[in-house]
């Protein structure tokens, strides 16, 4: 969900021409990323496991992340609790 309306974006970022890339190719946000994520622990076990999700949330590189996601992440390793 964007925060902007797309007058919004225009108003306070001007025109935007290109993106961010990554060894040559844009990234696919952190909603994509999350949603991918969240879409692999329903196929597996046909419903939402939250500890399984957090364990792949944690398992990898969340490019572009906000402060919900790395505060959780944060929280999620002080805890203790690890990728396996």
């Amino acid at each position: 969900m964007s925060v902007f309306t797309p007058d919004e974006r225009l108003k306070k970022y001007g025109l935007i021409t290109s993106y961010s890339y990554i060894n040559g190719r844009v990234p696919p946000s952190d909603d994509t990323q999350l949603t991918f994520d969240t879409v692999k622990v329903i196929l597996e076990n046909g419903r939402v496991v939250p500890w399984e999700l957090a364990r792949i949330f944690a398992s990898h590189r969340i490019t572009g992340m906000g402060s919900t996601i790395k505060q959780f992440l944060k929280n999620y390793r002080e805890r203790g609790l690890t990728v396996v």
